[in-house]
């Protein structure tokens, strides 16, 4: 009896290093978490010029008279040209 509590230990011992459902999940998490720092930094590293394309943008909205957002852009304010 003692032999075969022994062995159903060392089987369920072994059972559990061959088990690899839980490495596709990491792998899954690992992923995902890059994929989040890479878009954070090329958010980060890029934001300035995607705001300053979108201001140029309703600077040249606002110059045909297409009301503006440039308010809550957080753009400069809207000169109109002199003349």
């Amino acid at each position: 009896m003692k032999q075969l509590k022994r062995w159903a230990r060392a089987t369920r011992v072994r059972a559990m290093f061959k088990d690899d459902s839980g490495a596709a999940m990491l792998e899954y998490g690992l992923l995902v978490g890059l994929i989040a720092v890479v878009s954070i930094g090329a958010i980060t590293a890029l934001g300035d010029q995607v705001h300053n394309v979108f201001c140029t943008v309703v600077t040249d909205l606002a110059a045909t008279g297409i009301p503006s957002l440039a308010d809550a852009a957080g753009c400069p304010p809207i000169v109109p040209p002199a003349g």
